[in-house]
This record gives structure tokens, sequence and C-alpha cells, in this order.
């Protein structure tokens, strides 16, 4: 198996594929062609580079791979250069320095920027200069900030809401009498005064007066029950409450946490349906989707996989296809429990069998029969289980 370089646009053999199990990076673990690619760790880097800070800059496989003590390991010039915090480095192959992509942001122009290990440590005023969103490191680079969890948390809802906004819209331009079947906050406070209301004209405290098609709608649709605010509003049909616009976050990300982060969106709104209405299952993938536990631990679905091959019958009898149905749970007053079920592979054709249990002195016989009173096939295909070999086997051959 051939993988690319870990130098990337650094790598001293650029085209050349890597052979797995080579050389490999102490730091990244990605297989790179050797010396050309990297430094040799220790006795090959540079002059004047602090080595512990160099270390500490590392992952934990490359600090771990550096208490080894081994002069052999290498260190690829991407990895090196993120570590010195340095943005270019004069490959051995090439004739002068090669720029390399900096992940970090853009750096204000009073911010200095170390070039070498041997810098001093930057100031308060450094820091303070960098900007609320940017940290100054050890070595005077401005790297972001790692956001707090109230500010994660807050940006998966803003996407959330971003996302469901986007399609409520697009439905209602493709549709223009659509209507989300949740409610806003305001809108169900509505519904509840109308119903409130409306009580009161059927008991005769309040006057009779007109009320339009769509209050109607409300009434047949929506029902007061006891409760305060919004949770009084329930679903007429199904009794439970209806989905409020603003809460509707907290409610499908609470379910999808207490089934261990479900990544399948129908099961979770079932579980919804029994106290939600409103919410429909594209609200549900769409949590899953932005869930930040769900997106870094989803597996990756492998492409090099053998695809199914069909299998092709020309003529009735060229393959016939054999199995058992258990049905125990229906055992008749003789004992069969057993289905023996023969099929013919091209025109579909399906023949039965009853026996006591599976065994191939059984199961022999029933197979037999019906391979009399039809064509013999050139194919006989079952699962290989031990009622269709052995005696079985031996009784179809003769």
């Amino acid at each position: 198996m051939k993988f690319d370089c870990a130098a990337k646009e650094l790598c001293g053999m650029k085209g050349v594929p890597v052979q797995a199990g080579r050389h490999a990076c102490m730091n990244c673990a990605v297989p790179m062609h050797g010396g050309l690619c990297g430094h040799e760790y220790p006795d090959g880097l540079p002059e004047g580079v602090n080595i512990e800070l160099l270390v500490s800059r590392l992952s934990q496989h490359g600090q771990h791979m550096a208490l080894q003590d081994c002069n052999d390991s290498l260190l690829c010039f991407i990895c090196f250069n993120a570590a010195t915090a340095t943005h270019s480095s004069k490959s051995p192959s090439g004739d002068g320095d090669v720029a390399t992509k900096s992940t970090a942001s853009p750096l204000p122009s009073d911010v200095p920027i170390a070039t070498d290990f041997n810098t001093s440590q930057p100031t308060s005023s450094d820091r303070e200069s960098a900007g609320a969103n940017t940290n100054v490191s050890d070595f005077g680079i401005a790297v972001p900030a790692v956001p707090s969890i109230a500010e994660c948390d807050a940006e998966f809802r803003m996407q959330f809401y971003s996302n469901l906004d986007k399609r409520v819209r697009e439905s209602q331009k493709n549709t223009k009498l659509f209507r989300p079947l949740f409610k806003t906050r305001e809108e169900a406070m509505e519904i509840i005064k109308l119903l409130s209301e409306w009580d009161g004209i059927s008991t005769g405290k309040r006057k009779r007066v007109h009320h339009s098609k769509q209050e109607y709608r409300y009434r047949d649709k929506y029902v007061l029950h006891h409760g305060s605010g919004t949770n009084a509003l329930r679903h007429r049909e199904t009794g439970v409450r209806v989905a409020i616009y603003e809460d509707m976050f907290d409610v499908i990300y609470d379910a999808h946490v207490g089934m261990g982060h479900a990544r399948t969106a129908r099961n979770i709104l079932n579980e919804l349906k029994n106290e939600w209405f409103g919410i429909i299952q594209a609200d549900v993938q769409l949590v899953v989707n932005l869930c930040p536990n769900c997106v870094g631990n989803t597996s990756r679905i492998r492409t090099s996989q053998t695809p199914l091959k069909m299998l092709f019958s020309p003529t009735i009898g060229h393959r016939a296809q054999v199995d058992l149905v258990d049905m125990s749970s229906c055992e008749t007053d003789d004992g069969y429990k057993w289905i023996v079920r023969y099929r013919d592979h091209h025109s579909g054709k399906c023949d039965v069998g009853a026996t006591k249990s599976k065994t191939a002195q059984e199961i022999a016989p029933v197979v037999i029969r019906i391979m009399a009173s039809t064509l013999v096939p050139n194919i006989l295909q079952s699962d290989n289980g031990g009622e269709f070999l052995g005696e079985t086997l031996k009784a179809v051959n003769r």
C-alpha cells in the first residue's frame, strides 16, 4: 500500500509514492521517504534549536518517541516548522527556502514573530496586543484561543437554528402554503389566548364573535391542558405537547444525549413522539449531523470493499436454494416445528415441507421428495449448515 509523503510540499522526492513501513514521522506517524523529507532526531536538527522546547510542542506520540533515545527517528519538515513556529524550511534537495502553509491566524502587526527557539518569552503587553480571540504562545506566536464550553454550545445552537430557518424558507419557497408543525412562543401564546376566549364563548361568558378559517383550524387541531405557559397547549389528536421553536434544540439534544448520542434519527424521533408534536426527522437529523461528539467519532466507510456479485441463473432448474425456517412458536400437535423451503432461483417457485427436527435424517427425505416433483438442479445452494451436509448430501447424490 502506498501513501503520500508526510512532508507534503517540502518533500524531497515529489511524485514518488511512499512505501508503508519504511519511515514515518515521529510526531504525526505519517509515512515519509526518509532524510530528504525531514530532520533526524536529535543529531540532525539545525543548530540553535532548543530540543526541550521542541519536544514540548510535539504530540503525545512524538514526545513518547523522543524518550526512546533513538538516533534514527525522523521529524518531517511540516511538523518541525509547526513545532518551531517557523514559516519556511530549506529542503536538502531544494535550492532555497520553500514556504509552507501556516494554519495560524493572521498576526497583528505589533506581535513579534519568533524564528528560532532562543527568543525571549512574550510579555503581558504582547499577550494583550494579540487580541481577545488569540493567545500568544511561549514562542511569541499568536494562536487562536481555545473556545470555552459555553461558546461551543452557543455555536452549536446557532448552527442548528440557522440550518432550520434555511430549510423552512426553502420549503415555503417551493410550497406557498407550507407551515411548519412547530410553533414559536408568540404563536403558541396567541393560540392559547384564542382557545381560552373560545371556551368563554361556549359557556356564555362572552358574546359570539366572527372567527377566521385559520382560527377554526386551530380549535380543531389544538386543545388546552392543565399547565402554565406554552405547556398548556396540546395536540388534540395525540394529547402531547406542541414543540416550541425556541425550545426545540434543547428538547432534541437532550433526547440525543439521553440515548447515548444515538445516530439514528428515526429512533430518536420515535422517543420524542411520545411527548412532543411538531418535530420531524429532518430536525433530529440536523442535531445529529452537527453534534461535535458524533462528528468526531464517525467511522470512515471503507471504499475498498469488494462489491457484491450477482447470481444469474439462465434457465429453470439451473440453481435451487434450500433453507430452514424455525416455527417453534407455532409447533403443531404432531410435533412439526421446522419448514424446509426449496426455491428455484430462476423462476422463484417455492416448495415447502414440514419436519419435526433439523437433523439430516429428517431433512433428506423432504428435499428428495421436492426435487422429485420438480427439475433436479445443477447447483443446490444452502448455508452449509450441518443439516444440509453429511447424510442429506449423500442421499441427494444417490
